[in-house]
């Protein structure tokens, strides 16, 4: 197969053509899910440390910056979510990982290897911010830190009770709905619109994590690391209790069985378009 096309090779509107999807191998299809947790958590990382400083830099009220904080922090990951959910669900926060893990829908060793991605890749995220902004701009890299005022024991539940919604969500409109996947066109919207409420509900006093990998990132290249653990433990929390609350109280049982299928022959269909 040609690397570039003379010609577009295929529409969705074309009446006299079939796209037929092909049997892909198990280990290619993970790779594709790692990178796409990669490539989902440095672009979300980037903007979360985007909005923040942009936000720090021009906005003077208080209120107004929080909120604008929250409201791109939402947007961003509705529009990453829409864009590779197909590959690897696109979960780009390890509590969300963990949650799915306690659930019984994501493997052990699989959620560990997505967890590893999501922090190298809000590593990258973080990094590439640092490159694109003077110092004058840069300060922490919207790195999270704890309100004086509150205590850990505080900042923990708080982290966690927010986090345990955001998981909720995702399991409700994203992991277990095979009964109506129309709520899969509008999962991103409602992922988006609990990380907005959960950012500005905690944004004056933890920051607003929600999301180790989003913490762990800015962390790196600032040196910030006050209360560093708090945004590991908090969130993970939250995401094993909305696990454990999903799995033994509000899942519905279901009998998964083989799918009939027919294997794909290139040789007599022709090549795969790509």
């Amino acid at each position: 197969m040609p690397f570039i096309h003379l010609f577009t090779p295929y529409t969705n509107a074309d009446n006299n053509k079939v796209i037929i999807r092909v049997a892909e191998n198990s280990f290619r299809l993970f790779i594709r899910q790692l990178l796409s947790e990669f490539f989902g958590t440095l672009f979300i990382v980037f903007i979360i440390s985007g909005s923040t400083l942009t936000a720090s830099a021009y906005v003077s009220d208080p209120t107004v910056r929080v909120i604008l904080v929250a409201i791109l922090q939402g947007f961003a990951i509705a529009a990453t979510v829409w864009f590779i959910s197909g590959i690897s669900g696109c979960q780009l926060n390890p509590a969300i990982t963990v949650s799915t893990i306690v659930t019984g829908r994501l493997g052990l060793l699989n959620g560990i290897a997505f967890i590893i991605f999501q922090c190298v890749g809000a590593m990258a995220g973080a990094g590439m911010m640092k490159a694109c902004l003077p110092s004058y701009y840069e300060k922490t890299l919207s790195a999270t830190t704890l309100n004086p005022n509150i205590s850990f024991a505080r900042g923990f539940f708080m982290e966690m009770i927010a986090t345990s919604f955001l998981c909720f969500v995702v399991l409700g409109v994203a992991v277990y709905n095979e009964w109506d996947p129309k709520i899969s066109r509008i999962a991103p919207l409602a992922i988006g619109t609990a990380v907005v409420v959960g950012v500005m509900t905690c944004n004056p006093f933890t920051g607003g994590s929600l999301n180790p990998a989003r913490s762990f990132g800015p962390a790196v290249f600032s040196d910030v690391w006050h209360y560093h653990y708090l945004y590991w433990f908090g969130p993970i929390a939250g995401g094993i209790v909305a696990g454990l609350i999903w799995r033994f109280f509000l899942s519905e049982e279901v009998l998964l069985i083989e799918r009939p299928y027919t294997d794909f022959n290139r040789s007599t269909y022709g090549t795969a378009a790509k």
